[in-house]
């Protein structure tokens, strides 16, 4: 469902599907080809949001998005956390792609 907001009225591409629970923010359109569906990530924890994030960003060329992620990680003093859990993904994935999965 897509609401008014302070006289602002939500632009979506067409083509685009939008989650009932998305939360979209800001007047702008959102830019970029890919879309990354990370249910219940608002419940998780911090280095697996950032991960999140940040896989979200790499993935939409955004790295404007990308550095503000390791600036607030840096802040929050989570990211070697957050590297950790993004290698062990990163690991993960190799994993399963060599495996065939």
């Amino acid at each position: 469902m897509l609401l008014r907001h302070r006289g602002q009225e939500p632009v979506v591409d067409p083509s685009a599907f939008v989650a009932p629970t998305a939360t979209l923010v800001g007047d702008d359109v959102p830019a970029g080809f890919a879309a990354l569906d990370f249910p219940g990530i608002e419940q998780a924890r911090y280095d697996a949001r950032w991960v999140a994030r940040f896989v979200s960003a790499y993935a939409n060329a955004d790295a404007p998005t990308g550095v503000a992620l390791f600036g607030a990680a840096m802040a929050d003093g989570q990211l070697s956390e957050c590297l950790v859990t993004l290698a062990g993904s990163t690991v993960a994935t190799l994993q399963r792609r060599g495996s065939g999965a």
